[in-house]
Formats: structure tokens, sequence, C-alpha cells
């Protein structure tokens, strides 16, 4: 298969065709119609061989990962997802695991209406880049930058499965949980609808993508405030709890559920989200971190999550 080849059999793998793609993939670019009253946002990730996942790692799930690694961000935004670009490094053309990774990345792409309107295709190291677009009526878009004082602190679903699966991996252990494990660090949920949801409601969000504490501390900057966050709050998996690796959920990262701040006046609006909503801290004035164990102690903790230019904390 050449090089053109394989772009014509990833274009024709799609099935969505949007009304607002003017030009679609296939030209030297794509001409996209923004609607009106809505803004543009914009995210990107790239996944690197090595870095990101192990070179085993299934191809369907690591298509399908590549796409809701990104969404996760629009869902952070408050955005609804509507195109995609993606560019693929290759060391080389290989049909089967082409196809199965396409599969993957379209069967995400399909439940949201995404079209692929663009991307790159190379040889070299294995690298998947991915750019997501999505639209939010002007001015509602969500950030890290309004969290207040007093403000309730929210998870969504549970923390840390991805991050012990990962570490399931590194050791090549053959845990008896293993499977379910994998399953939410393969195929994180993007949390699009909650995201849409939270954008009259709350006052903060951002994707847990680096670890709780890490990503916290992003809104804590970004807004200028603490936060006080109780240790047996954090919602876990019946899976993970048996492991007693709750450590996992405030450091591991990899689970790209939101984290959000909200005022105690709109707390009883969230009944009306259909997902797991977990209320784990409050937004303090004083500018630090703390986190409270089951005595209400202070935990010391490394508020460092993960870095590409580090190595991921161990404590």
């Amino acid at each position: 298969m050449t090089e053109f080849e394989l772009i014509k059999k990833i274009l024709h793998s799609q099935k969505t065709q949007r009304g607002d793609v003017i030009v679609h993939a296939g030209d030297d670019g794509a001409v996209l119609q923004i609607p009106k009253d809505q803004q543009l946002v914009v995210s990107t990730d790239t996944l690197v061989c090595g870095t990101h996942f192990f070179p085993d790692m299934p191809a369907f799930d690591l298509g399908y990962r590549a796409l809701s690694v990104n969404l996760s961000d629009l869902a952070a935004m408050g955005a609804l997802p509507a195109w995609a670009m993606l560019s693929l490094t290759l060391p080389k053309i290989n049909n089967v695991w082409i196809s199965k990774f396409i599969h993957g990345f379209f069967s995400l792409a399909k439940k949201y209406k995404i079209e692929l309107v663009g991307g790159n295709l190379t040889r070299g190291a294995l690298s998947i880049t991915v750019h997501a677009h999505g639209f939010i009526p002007k001015n509602q878009a969500l950030t890290r930058k309004a969290a207040k004082t007093g403000d309730l602190i929210y998870v969504t679903g549970t923390l840390g499965d991805a991050a012990y699966g990962l570490s399931l991996l590194k050791e090549k252990s053959q845990h008896k949980n293993k499977k379910y494990f994998l399953s939410r660090l393969y195929r994180p949920t993007a949390r699009i609808e909650v995201g849409i949801a939270l954008r009259a409601l709350a006052s903060s969000c951002i994707d847990i993508s680096d670890g709780l504490i890490s990503d916290l501390s992003h809104i804590l900057k970004s807004s200028k405030k603490g936060a006080t966050v109780f240790l047996d709050k954090i919602p876990l998996s019946p899976q993970l709890k048996k492991e007693g690796q709750e450590k996992m959920a405030l450091q591991g990262g990899e689970d790209y559920e939101l984290c959000f701040t909200i005022s105690p006046e709109n707390q009883n609006k969230l009944k009306k989200i259909n997902c797991p909503l977990t209320y784990i801290g409050k937004i303090e004035k004083e500018k630090k971190l703390i986190i409270l164990d089951k005595k209400n102690k202070p935990l010391k903790i490394n508020q460092r999550g993960y870095d590409h230019f580090h190595k991921r904390p161990n404590n």
C-alpha cells in the first residue's frame, strides 16, 4: 500500500459527513463553517510509542484512546465536538494494524458525529497526533481561573484505575483484574455530556490527565486559591479499593475524568446530571493544597504529577 492509498483508505473508512464542512478532507485544506453565535475550542495531543503507550497496545484501543484524550480536553471546556485532524507517523505500513486503529478511532468519532477533516502521514517512529475542534456558545467556555473561596470541589467517575492498570503493565503482572484495569487505561471516557451540562453551573473545570493533585493544583494556581481535599471522599472503584491503592487516585493520572468547582448554591442542580459525581473538598482563600486523611491529619504529598521531562512520582 502506498502513502496515498493509505490516506484514501482512512478517509473512506469514516461514515460521518457534517453539513458545516464545506470542503472535506482530501484537498489542500478543509473549509469549515463555525455556527453563528458559537466560539471554536481547539485542543491537540500527541501520543508517542514508548512514552505514552507500549508497542504492543492493541491498535483498536490506541485509535480510540488517541481521540478520547483530546475529547476530554473539549469536555473540560464545556465544548461539543465537531471536527478532528489526525497525523500519523508510521515506521511502516501494516494494513492489519491500520485497519484496527482506524476502526477504534472512528468508533468514537461516530458516537459524537465528528468528521475527520484532514491531517498528515509520514514515516518515522510511531506517534499519533490528534487535533480536536468543538463549539461552545459565546462566553460560556469553562476555564481553570474562576474558582472562588467556598466553592465545592467535585470529580466525575472514579479515580486511579487507569494508573494502576499502567503499573500492572510495567510490572508485567498477571493480576486477576488486569483486564478491567487495562480497559480503564485503554478506553477512557470523555465526559462530553457532563462538560456541556456544567457550562452554566461550574466556576472552573479541568480534566484529570496528570493526576488529581497536579491537575487540581492548576485550577488553584490559575484561580489564586487553595483547597482542602478529603482523602476518604475520593471515589474509588470496588476493584481499586481491594488493592489499597488510594495514592493512585491522588497522583496516578490517566483518568481523564473531570475535576470541577461549583458554588454551594448550585450544588443541588448537579442531581440532573446523569453521571457519578462526588464531592471531595472545598476551595480555600489561603493558597495551599491540603489533603486530609481519615483522621483529618494532613498528608505529606508530592504535588508534581506527570511531567514528560521528569519521572512520575512514586510516593
